[in-house]
């Protein structure tokens, strides 16, 4: 076994662990995890607030309350999943669709839309911030 693999199995047992916790522990109840430190400087909410809750609820199965935390979430996590099949893709020399760069550009533009639209305090942007 190759050191690639036993550090591609490390992450991989490190982030089963880490979804064993955020299953097991419901972050909205405990202060075991960590508040943004964006939010708690400024006020504001980044684009990532609300991932660890809306994760619990996704994976016990709310996924309406999920998507009230963090609806990126959602698409986040299908896109990331596929680009990193597309990146195992090329590291095996597989002829594979050409992701990453056609979407990366998109991605970032929508983080950075929605991280302004979560802050704007009208209806409907205010249903962005975790509630």
């Amino acid at each position: 076994m190759s050191r690639a693999h036993l550090q591609w199995g490390l992450v991989g047992l490190l982030g089963l662990v880490g979804l064993f916790l955020v299953y097991s522990i419901n972050p909205t109840e405990s202060q075991r995890f960590p508040k943004c430190p964006f939010y708690r400087f400024t006020d504001l909410h980044c684009p990532g607030c609300g991932t660890t809750r809306a994760t619990h609820q996704f994976l016990h199965g709310n996924v309406l309350r999920g998507l009230a935390y963090n609806p990126i979430l959602s698409i986040a996590v299908p896109l990331l999943g596929l680009l990193c099949w597309e990146q195992l893709g090329r590291a095996r020399g597989w002829h594979v669709w050409p992701v990453a760069r056609w979407i990366s550009s998109w991605i970032v533009w929508a983080i950075v839309i929605y991280w302004v639209a979560r802050n704007v305090p009208f209806m409907p942007f205010t249903l962005l911030a975790p509630h």
